[in-house]
């Protein structure tokens, strides 16, 4: 390491230069002049998920596997070794194994007048790894598509995003240049797309350097060139609101592969054509992984989702407590330290730290995203009270400066989540699921009154129409019918993102309903709430035609053809509606209205006033005649389940839940002779104040009438 030190290299690379490197440098036996690669080095690690190599499998049996399909073998003069290469990403020297993309390019590269079987399925396994398609790498079949059904995880991620990762880190300049080629693909439909918002990872958004290129891809005119800033000491250029040091670069004829983007092609007369990215707008979603939850009940996804099925109860109390919590950090501003979102918090915290040196960031950063599988994770971080202030603090701020930055939030739920009816066991799992989804929707909906949209959300549809059994022997079915109730207030300002294709290929045909003419139904969702039409990851599934080939008719143009010829949209008004909204829920203000939640749509303001305990009707009527019913009046909820009553405003939500409060002693107390145990006594009693807030006597008075009647 000290010769490395006195070379006397630039600032920049001797802090590209860790102890750590420079000792596996030596362990390796490499050196720069023989093994640092120019060319982007594909792992072994990401090659073996691109190609669905079981991950379980050691590294050994994962290379035969990869080298199996890749058909890897003599006389071909490939192998995986290690190399040193720089990961743009993390701005630091990494040494990998695998091989490089000009070797791969080799193997999937078909000559028609040398046919090889191994290399056409090459070709098909690596098409495979970016798009969804069949095994021979053509569009996706009807067969293909039921096949990726509930796959989310991992035959949509991360098996068609771990190429791209081992791409983008190396070379940022390829990540300019896919937003580039999207912006051209939008710019060429018929009518063309004008405003698209993509969702990143906050990881990412929170490092200048990657920000700097994300925001780099617009039109710049012949003065731009002008108004460069070198910084000669370190041989770079100095980022401004107005230009990157990414987009200096190019216009001073670094990376001329990107020229044509910034400053549009040459006419043939040698003059500059504009390019198409002048007429589109293009901002960011900072993105979360929903599944970086923190909690002793769960640390996977089997585990989470079994925790929902077999303890329903105590997933809803995680999610609860959670807003609970929330509302008093506002009242006293205390942190909560415990929360099961302390990975997002942390998260959140450096992006407001670095935001705040980067230039021009609230100009391009228009909200946040949940985003990544929803099976087993239906709980929202956004509901902590640093995400409510956060958000809350950037609209003031642009209220204050009249930008145009609405700054919003987009929660993907209601979408890879098992269905299931009330004939089923897992009926409790799907409505808990979709419970706690609809609590964290509604007090997000209190706290920020406007500028919502919901990833997805076709369980919703089931909900909301009329496709569900209302069962009355279910105790799941209490929660199904407050959840109706209340969603349809609730959603009426909060927008649906439909994506069809997207739909299609992961969720199965009996949440959303579809069948081979109309690929999903939403009887339950028009006329009910906002709706708009978005392409998810276009791309991943290839939407390059309507079913008609109508010229112009690719990504979302595509989209709203096959809605309306399959009818899903059916009426002109219809369709004028879902422009209209779409214009309306744009996080950066495009000339739409604000749609918020009048008074008479306003929730009751006070969580602790709704179910907090799934309990059987039969066991609160029992309940109700042990404890005499004198004092304790009964969730109104359940009243208008069990004597389908209508909703009577005149409840005002003032009632005392008495019977939820003995229900809920029932649930948490343990059915042996343990529950002697002080111990055990004093946690029922931590959770029982949390809910209902701190009464010795009450609560002692309730436990030990458990006890009596048990």
């Amino acid at each position: 390491m000290e010769q490395i030190r006195q070379k006397n290299f630039s600032p920049v690379l001797n802090s590209l230069i860790k102890e750590e490197f420079y000792d596996e440098l030596l362990d390796r036996n490499l050196t720069f002049k023989n093994d640092f690669s120019y060319d982007v080095v594909l792992t072994l690690f990401d090659l073996s998920k691109s190609l669905g190599v079981k991950e379980e499998n050691c590294d050994d049996i994962k290379q035969l596997n990869v080298t199996e399909k890749l058909g890897i073998y003599p006389p071909l003069k490939i192998n995986f070794r290690d190399w040193i290469i720089f990961n743009a990403r993390k701005q630091e020297l990494e040494i990998v194994y695998g091989i490089q993309v000009e070797e791969l390019r080799h193997l999937i590269k078909c000559d028609p007048n040398k046919p090889s079987k191994a290399k056409e399925l090459a070709r098909s396994y690596i098409i495979n790894a970016f798009s969804m398609c069949d095994a021979q790498g053509t569009p996706a079949r009807h067969v293909d598509l039921h096949g990726f059904h509930g796959s989310f995880t991992p035959d949509f991620y991360p098996r068609r995003f771990a190429l791209k990762d081992s791409i983008y880190s190396q070379r940022l300049d390829i990540l300019a240049a896919l937003i580039a080629h999207i912006i051209d693909r939008y710019q060429a439909c018929l009518p063309p797309i004008r405003y698209c918002e993509f969702s990143i990872s906050v990881n990412d958004l929170s490092r200048p350097w990657m920000f700097d290129v994300l925001r780099s891809v617009q039109v710049y005119d012949e003065t731009a060139k002008i108004h460069s800033r070198r910084d000669e000491k370190i041989h770079t250029y100095i980022p401004t609101n107005e230009l990157s040091s990414f987009s200096q670069l190019v216009l001073n004829d670094h990376f001329s592969h990107l020229e044509f983007a910034f400053t549009g092609p040459e006419s043939d007369k040698s003059e500059n054509i504009h390019p198409t990215a002048s007429k589109m707008t293009y901002k960011f979603l900072a993105g979360f992984d929903r599944q970086k939850i923190q909690t002793s009940q769960f640390k996977n996804m089997n585990e989470a989702l079994r925790f929902l099925l077999e303890y329903p109860q105590q997933a809803i109390l995680l999610m609860i407590r959670e807003i609970i919590n929330s509302k008093k950090e506002a009242v006293n501003s205390a942190a909560n330290e415990e929360s099961v979102f302390g990975d997002f918090l942390k998260k959140l915290k450096n992006l407001e730290s670095k935001a705040n040196v980067m230039p021009a960031f609230y100009d391009w950063v228009v909200g946040l995203d949940l985003f990544g599988d929803e099976l087993g994770y239906p709980y929202c971080p956004f509901v902590a009270r640093p995400f409510i202030e956060y958000i809350q603090n950037r609209r003031r701020i642009a209220h204050e400066t009249k930008s145009k930055n609405i700054f919003g939030v987009r929660i993907h739920c209601g979408e890879n989540v098992i269905f299931a009816d009330d004939r089923t066991h897992t009926y409790r799992l799907f409505v808990a699921h979709m419970y706690i989804v609809f609590r964290c929707l509604r007090f997000i909906q209190q706290e920020l009154k406007y500028g919502i949209r919901i990833g997805h959300g076709i369980a919703f549809d089931r909900i909301l129409g009329n496709s569900m059994n209302k069962s009355g022997y279910r105790k799941s079915s209490v929660l199904l019918a407050e959840l109706r109730e209340h969603a349809y207030h609730l959603m009426k300002t909060i927008a649906f993102e439909v994506n069809i294709t997207s739909n299609e290929y992961l969720l199965g045909q009996t949440l959303r309903q579809g069948d081979d003419r109309q690929p999903l139904r939403l009887d339950g969702l028009f006329g009910k709430t906002p709706i708009i039409l978005a392409t998810d990851d276009d791309g991943v599934w290839p939407i390059d035609q309507c079913p008609f080939t109508h010229p112009g008719h690719q990504s979302l143009t595509a989209e709203y053809c096959r809605a309306i010829s399959s009818g899903l949209i059916r009426t002109v008004d219809q369709l004028k509606g879902i422009f209209q909204d779409t214009k309306n829920f744009c996080f950066w203000n495009v000339g739409g209205t604000i749609p918020k939640p009048s008074n008479d749509d306003a929730l009751p303001p006070d969580d602790s006033l709704i179910n907090t305990v799934i309990i059987h009707p039969d066991i609160i009527r029992r309940l109700l005649k042990l404890y005499g019913g004198k004092t304790i009046a009964i969730n109104p909820g359940f009243e208008r389940f069990a004597c389908n009553t209508p909703y009577n405003y005149s409840i005002k939500w003032a009632n005392v839940y008495g019977a939820l409060r003995v229900a809920f002693i029932c649930i948490c107390a343990n059915h042996d002779k343990s529950d002697q145990d002080e111990k055990i006594k004093s946690e029922i009693r931590k959770e029982y104040d949390t809910l209902f807030g701190p009464n010795d006597i009450e609560f002692d008075n309730i436990y030990d009438f458990w006890r009596q009647v048990r």
